[in-house]
């Protein structure tokens, strides 16, 4: 029941409702390529006209995706910064594949590829009607009201918190309940104290339509992560975080798990037999390294990575590493970037031990750290870790409890709104990062 609600359209999940219309000019850039006829001699559909364009359908939303093109540009405050990324993605994948249309129609003809004039015609207009919906929403898009009732030390807490996250420009922030005017007839109010009474709210101002949120309630809303901080014994006891393991969504996880890994692990063969010889070759070291990390439920598991640091760099204890940290080697260096030091662990995955999704296992030494500064830390325990997850789709490489504080909150957002869709999404933003090569280096070493 749970599975109609969500995915049958009876209920948006959380992090799908701000991805919507993201999702419809993805599907609107997919079915755009069987709306106009592209055969280049007949100019009707045949059955090998469909299956090019399927493919190059799959291509050109890939490219699109991985450039950015689907994205929030959360960096970009400016609507004409918003509309120079979108025409760089645009043109990235236009001009990819344009010279693929030159290659095939050189080298296989055969195949009969879209016409050049078609691509560029299907590209302007997939540009155009995602530009328009900037440049409206722009126009039509009103600051919302954020009113924040609270003592001083909860609101700049707050503010603190949310400072790096764009969506606040589109809040007028309001700390003082004088400052509502009759002109607002719609806000959002983040009530600090739990023991404030609700209705008293709705007595400041009769003409308001109230929308009222605990911190924890809003950061979950509108920044799809839970500060650990804002976790209340009240939102703890509820049945959001039981896991069960037994549903339909977890039985179709662990069949992914299995399937997919598999799948890597058959076709990487290759690239790990190549990096161990040029781990050996670099050091004469040893080609894999093996850590303890805490799994499910905090049961102890062994992890194991191809190699990236110098032989003996952990004789004085378990250390975080750092932006230029000089036990890396060479080609570690690389395997980091691209990932590929952590094709080994898709054995934990098949055996069990991890999920392809979940919250990134940590060192035992290094959580008893972690649980004494971070409130509810062992929260993350409560599902299987993961090669990739939430956490590591939204912000780099953590070295510091700072971090970790950081990483535990979309960690939770997680646990808490976990699902099959939610975890395809994470795979297909876990990809593009590798492609990419971002979010592997550690930004700041700061406790």
């Amino acid at each position: 029941m749970n599975f109609i609600k969500n995915y049958l359209g009876l209920e948006t999940p959380i992090w799908m409702q701000s991805r919507k219309n993201l999702f419809l000019f993805f599907l609107f850039d997919f079915f755009l390529f069987f709306i106009i006829k592209t055969d280049r001699l007949t100019h009707e559909f045949t059955k090998e006209s469909i299956i090019i364009n399927f493919l190059i359908a799959v291509l050109w939303c890939l490219i699109s995706y991985i450039n950015g093109k689907y994205s929030y540009f959360k960096k970009e405050v400016y609507l004409i910064n918003k509309i120079f990324n979108l025409f760089k993605s645009n043109l990235f994948a236009l001009i990819f594949i344009y010279l693929l249309d030159k290659v095939l129609i050189t080298y296989f003809p055969i195949l009969l590829p879209f016409s050049r004039e078609k691509i560029i015609l299907l590209g302007l207009i997939s540009f155009f009607l995602q530009f328009l919906k900037l440049y409206i929403y722009k126009l039509i898009n009103k600051k919302q009201i954020l009113y924040l009732s609270g003592s001083n030390d909860d609101i700049h807490y707050f503010m603190n918190l949310t400072s790096e996250f764009s969506i606040l420009k589109n809040f007028k922030i309001i700390k003082s309940s004088k400052y509502l005017s009759k002109d607002f007839c719609k806000i959002s109010v983040i009530i600090f104290n739990q023991n404030q009474n609700y209705k008293e709210m709705y007595k400041i101002n009769p003409k308001l339509e109230m929308e009222i949120f605990t911190p924890f309630r809003w950061c979950e809303k509108y920044l799809n992560r839970i500060p650990s901080n804002y976790l209340t014994s009240e939102e703890y006891k509820k049945n959001d975080w039981i896991i069960d393991s037994d549903n339909i969504q977890w039985r179709l996880k662990r069949f992914g798990d299995i399937s997919i890994s598999i799948f890597i692990i058959i076709f990487s063969l290759p690239v790990i037999i190549l990096c161990a010889f040029l781990i050996w070759f670099e050091d004469k070291g040893p080609i894999f390294y093996s850590q303890v990390r805490t799994g499910l439920n905090g049961k102890e598991f062994k992890l194991t990575k191809l190699r990236t640091m110098k032989p003996k760099s952990e004789i004085t204890g378990a250390v975080w590493a750092t932006k230029y940290d000089k036990r890396i080697t060479k080609i570690g260096a690389f395997l980091r970037r691209t990932r590929i030091d952590e094709l080994p662990q898709l054995l934990s995955v098949f055996l069990g031990d991890m999920s392809l999704i979940g919250p990134r296992p940590e060192r035992p030494e290094i959580e008893i750290t972690l649980k004494e500064n971070i409130p509810h830390y062992q929260l993350r325990n409560l599902i299987k870790p993961g090669l990739s997850g939430w956490a590591q789709v939204n912000y780099p490489y953590g070295a510091s409890i700072k971090d970790s504080a950081t990483k535990l909150s979309y960690e939770l957002f997680y646990i808490r709104n976990q699902s099959f869709l939610f975890d395809v999404l994470i795979f297909f933003k876990t990809i593009k990062l590798i492609i990419n090569m971002k979010g592997s280096v550690p930004i700041k070493n700061d406790n």
